[in-house]
Protein backbone atom coordinates (compact mmCIF):
# COMPACT_ATOMS: atom_id res chain seq x y z
CA UNK A 1 0.00 0.00 0.00
CA UNK A 2 0.96 3.55 -0.96
CA UNK A 3 0.45 6.08 1.46
CA UNK A 4 0.28 9.32 -0.90
CA UNK A 5 -0.81 11.81 0.92
CA UNK A 6 1.58 13.52 3.64
CA UNK A 7 3.21 16.48 5.05
CA UNK A 8 6.91 16.72 4.48
CA UNK A 9 8.97 19.30 6.49
CA UNK A 10 12.81 19.40 5.55
CA UNK A 11 15.41 20.46 7.92
CA UNK A 12 19.53 19.22 8.84
CA UNK A 13 18.00 16.62 11.18
CA UNK A 14 20.11 12.98 10.45
CA UNK A 15 17.24 10.25 10.12
CA UNK A 16 13.53 10.45 8.86
CA UNK A 17 10.69 10.60 11.15
CA UNK A 18 7.39 9.74 10.42
CA UNK A 19 4.60 10.74 12.84
CA UNK A 20 0.49 10.95 12.56
CA UNK A 21 -1.05 14.81 13.46
CA UNK A 22 -3.77 15.76 15.68
CA UNK A 23 -6.25 16.36 12.38
CA UNK A 24 -5.32 12.25 11.62
CA UNK A 25 -2.96 13.26 8.82
CA UNK A 26 0.64 11.84 7.86
CA UNK A 27 3.43 14.45 9.02
CA UNK A 28 7.16 13.56 7.47
CA UNK A 29 10.37 15.02 8.91
CA UNK A 30 13.32 14.57 6.38
CA UNK A 31 17.05 15.30 6.27
CA UNK A 32 17.72 18.11 3.41
CA UNK A 33 19.08 16.09 1.16
CA UNK A 34 17.29 12.82 1.19
CA UNK A 35 15.70 11.95 -2.06
CA UNK A 36 11.75 11.75 -2.27
CA UNK A 37 11.87 8.37 -3.66
CA UNK A 38 14.00 7.54 -0.08
CA UNK A 39 11.16 8.82 2.09
CA UNK A 40 8.26 6.81 -0.10
CA UNK A 41 10.10 3.73 -0.18
CA UNK A 42 9.94 4.00 3.68
CA UNK A 43 6.33 5.62 3.96
CA UNK A 44 5.54 2.73 1.63
CA UNK A 45 7.31 0.08 4.15
CA UNK A 46 5.78 1.31 7.13
CA UNK A 47 2.20 1.58 5.58
CA UNK A 48 0.94 -0.89 7.76
CA UNK A 49 1.59 0.90 11.15
CA UNK A 50 0.66 4.34 9.68
CA UNK A 51 -3.29 3.24 8.53
CA UNK A 52 -3.56 1.26 11.68
CA UNK A 53 -2.28 4.91 13.39
CA UNK A 54 -4.13 6.72 11.42
CA UNK A 55 -7.54 4.65 11.97
CA UNK A 56 -7.01 5.03 15.72
CA UNK A 57 -6.76 8.97 15.35
CA UNK A 58 -9.78 8.86 13.41
CA UNK A 59 -11.68 7.36 15.88
CA UNK A 60 -10.46 9.16 18.84
CA UNK A 61 -11.66 12.36 16.20
CA UNK A 62 -14.96 10.99 16.01
CA UNK A 63 -15.58 9.83 19.52
CA UNK A 64 -14.29 13.77 20.48
CA UNK A 65 -16.75 14.78 18.86
CA UNK A 66 -19.53 12.84 19.79
CA UNK A 67 -18.89 13.31 23.05
CA UNK A 68 -18.63 17.49 22.96
CA UNK A 69 -20.56 19.25 25.48
CA UNK A 70 -24.39 20.31 24.61
CA UNK A 71 -27.59 20.35 26.24
CA UNK A 72 -28.90 16.99 27.52
CA UNK A 73 -25.54 15.34 27.47
CA UNK A 74 -23.97 14.37 30.87
CA UNK A 75 -20.22 15.66 32.38
CA UNK A 76 -18.44 14.32 35.21
CA UNK A 77 -17.59 16.42 38.41
CA UNK A 78 -16.17 14.47 41.13
CA UNK A 79 -16.60 10.78 39.79
CA UNK A 80 -20.67 11.30 39.01
CA UNK A 81 -22.21 12.94 35.73
CA UNK A 82 -24.39 15.66 35.63
CA UNK A 83 -26.58 16.73 32.76
CA UNK A 84 -25.96 19.70 31.16
CA UNK A 85 -29.37 22.08 31.63
CA UNK A 86 -30.54 25.40 30.46
CA UNK A 87 -31.17 27.66 33.63
CA UNK A 88 -31.18 31.11 34.59
CA UNK A 89 -28.93 31.65 37.62
CA UNK A 90 -25.51 31.33 38.56
CA UNK A 91 -23.97 29.05 36.34
CA UNK A 92 -21.96 25.88 37.68
CA UNK A 93 -23.38 22.38 39.02
CA UNK A 94 -26.10 22.67 41.64
CA UNK A 95 -29.10 20.97 42.33
CA UNK A 96 -28.02 17.77 40.68
CA UNK A 97 -26.87 19.61 37.32
CA UNK A 98 -24.63 21.29 35.00
CA UNK A 99 -26.51 24.88 34.53
CA UNK A 100 -25.60 27.09 32.06
CA UNK A 101 -27.72 29.80 30.09
CA UNK A 102 -30.05 28.78 27.21
CA UNK A 103 -28.95 29.43 23.31
CA UNK A 104 -25.18 28.22 23.90
CA UNK A 105 -22.96 26.72 21.26
CA UNK A 106 -20.99 23.73 22.15
CA UNK A 107 -17.84 25.69 22.42
CA UNK A 108 -19.25 28.33 24.72
CA UNK A 109 -20.77 25.20 27.02
CA UNK A 110 -17.33 24.13 26.71
CA UNK A 111 -15.63 27.35 27.91
CA UNK A 112 -18.31 27.97 30.94
CA UNK A 113 -17.50 24.31 31.91
CA UNK A 114 -13.95 25.04 31.86
CA UNK A 115 -14.12 27.84 34.49
CA UNK A 116 -17.20 25.87 36.29
CA UNK A 117 -14.44 23.10 36.87
CA UNK A 118 -11.48 25.70 37.19
CA UNK A 119 -13.27 26.98 40.42
CA UNK A 120 -14.62 23.67 41.59
CA UNK A 121 -11.38 22.31 41.51
CA UNK A 122 -9.49 25.42 43.23
CA UNK A 123 -11.98 24.61 45.97
CA UNK A 124 -11.74 20.99 46.96
CA UNK A 125 -7.95 20.91 45.86
CA UNK A 126 -7.18 23.39 48.19
CA UNK A 127 -8.96 22.13 51.07
CA UNK A 128 -7.59 18.18 50.26
CA UNK A 129 -4.00 19.78 50.69
CA UNK A 130 -4.67 21.70 54.13
CA UNK A 131 -6.16 18.57 55.41
CA UNK A 132 -3.28 16.00 54.30
CA UNK A 133 -0.13 18.64 54.99
CA UNK A 134 -0.35 18.23 58.43
CA UNK A 135 -0.54 14.70 58.42
CA UNK A 136 2.71 14.37 56.66
CA UNK A 137 4.30 16.86 59.35
CA UNK A 138 4.18 20.34 56.17
CA UNK A 139 2.70 23.13 56.26
CA UNK A 140 -0.13 24.11 53.33
CA UNK A 141 1.72 24.53 50.49
CA UNK A 142 1.50 27.21 47.57
CA UNK A 143 -0.64 25.88 44.88
CA UNK A 144 -1.90 26.30 41.23
CA UNK A 145 -4.74 25.02 39.23
CA UNK A 146 -3.63 24.89 36.16
CA UNK A 147 -4.78 23.83 32.55
CA UNK A 148 -2.51 20.62 31.88
CA UNK A 149 -4.38 18.23 30.13
CA UNK A 150 -1.20 15.48 30.03
CA UNK A 151 -0.05 15.65 34.17
CA UNK A 152 -2.79 15.72 36.81
CA UNK A 153 -0.48 17.36 39.26
CA UNK A 154 2.91 17.99 39.46
CA UNK A 155 5.89 19.66 42.88
CA UNK A 156 8.36 21.97 41.47
CA UNK A 157 11.33 22.06 42.92
CA UNK A 158 10.51 24.96 45.30
CA UNK A 159 8.09 22.95 46.76
CA UNK A 160 4.80 24.93 45.16
CA UNK A 161 2.24 22.34 43.95
CA UNK A 162 0.49 22.33 40.25
CA UNK A 163 -2.91 20.69 39.65
CA UNK A 164 -4.76 20.12 36.44
CA UNK A 165 -8.62 21.26 36.81
CA UNK A 166 -9.04 18.37 35.00
CA UNK A 167 -8.73 16.15 38.24
CA UNK A 168 -12.03 17.48 39.94
CA UNK A 169 -13.69 14.89 37.20
CA UNK A 170 -12.46 12.15 39.19
CA UNK A 171 -13.07 10.65 42.50
CA UNK A 172 -12.61 11.72 45.46
CA UNK A 173 -10.38 9.02 46.48
CA UNK A 174 -8.60 9.64 43.18
CA UNK A 175 -8.11 13.16 43.86
CA UNK A 176 -6.83 13.08 47.71
CA UNK A 177 -3.99 10.21 46.28
CA UNK A 178 -2.82 13.22 43.47
CA UNK A 179 -2.32 15.75 46.50
CA UNK A 180 -0.74 13.27 48.79
CA UNK A 181 1.83 11.86 45.94
CA UNK A 182 2.66 15.72 45.38
CA UNK A 183 2.99 16.80 48.97
CA UNK A 184 5.30 13.49 49.61
CA UNK A 185 7.22 14.90 46.52
CA UNK A 186 7.98 17.92 48.95
CA UNK A 187 9.36 15.43 51.19
CA UNK A 188 11.43 13.62 48.30
CA UNK A 189 11.97 14.39 45.04
CA UNK A 190 11.96 11.04 43.48
CA UNK A 191 10.10 8.14 42.66
CA UNK A 192 12.22 5.45 45.19
CA UNK A 193 10.81 2.78 47.30
CA UNK A 194 10.66 5.42 50.48
CA UNK A 195 8.74 7.68 48.74
CA UNK A 196 5.96 5.25 47.44
CA UNK A 197 6.30 4.48 51.27
CA UNK A 198 5.22 7.73 53.07
CA UNK A 199 2.36 7.76 50.20
CA UNK A 200 1.10 4.20 51.20
CA UNK A 201 1.39 5.18 55.31
CA UNK A 202 -0.60 7.79 54.40
CA UNK A 203 -3.24 6.22 51.68
CA UNK A 204 -2.58 2.32 51.68
CA UNK A 205 -5.05 1.71 48.90
CA UNK A 206 -3.36 4.34 46.73
CA UNK A 207 -2.68 1.60 43.74
CA UNK A 208 -6.65 1.56 42.96
CA UNK A 209 -7.00 5.67 42.63
CA UNK A 210 -3.58 5.03 40.10
CA UNK A 211 -5.22 2.27 38.24
CA UNK A 212 -8.80 4.15 38.28
CA UNK A 213 -6.92 7.43 36.69
CA UNK A 214 -5.12 5.72 34.37
CA UNK A 215 -8.67 4.52 32.90
CA UNK A 216 -10.25 8.20 33.33
CA UNK A 217 -7.21 9.11 31.10
CA UNK A 218 -7.87 7.04 28.35
CA UNK A 219 -11.59 7.96 28.60
CA UNK A 220 -11.15 12.08 28.48
CA UNK A 221 -8.55 11.65 25.41
CA UNK A 222 -11.50 10.95 23.24
CA UNK A 223 -12.93 14.47 24.54
CA UNK A 224 -10.79 16.63 22.13
CA UNK A 225 -12.71 19.49 24.25
CA UNK A 226 -11.37 18.61 27.74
Amino acid sequence: MKVRDYTLARSRRKTLCVYITDDASVGVRAPLRMPVREIEAFLAAKSAWIEEKLAVRRRLLAEGEASRPDYGAHVLLRGARYPITAGEGPCGFRDGAFFVPPGLTSKEIARWMADAYRCEARWLILRRADFFAPVLGLKPPEIRISSAKTRWGSCSPSGRLNFSWRLVLARDAAVDYVVVHELCHILRHDHSPQFWALVEAVLPRYREQKAYLRELARELSAQEWI
